[in-house]
């Protein structure tokens, strides 16, 4: 599979997967927060919690995604 039909792939379920939408949603928002706390020199205590936790949930949903890709290709 060429990198272009997996491109067309993701719009699709962009367009057609409510929980995929809601899971790259959530992953641009993730991202976003990450990269504002990132950009502190140092992190409080709670923001430290705060830049794990959303790692992780970061994390899950790409797994999540991905796993909705892969089933959408052997389908």
């Amino acid at each position: 599979m060429t990198t272009k039909s997996i491109d067309e792939m993701e719009q699709s379920l962009l367009e057609e997967n409510e929980e995929y939408k809601k899971l790259h949603s959530d992953h641009l928002h993730y991202e976003d927060v990450l990269e504002r706390l990132a950009q502190k020199k140092f992190l409080t205590s709670e923001e430290d919690v705060e830049f794990k936790r959303v790692k992780k949930l970061k994390l899950q949903g790409k797994d999540r995604m991905n796993q909705i890709l892969d089933d959408a290709r052997s389908a």
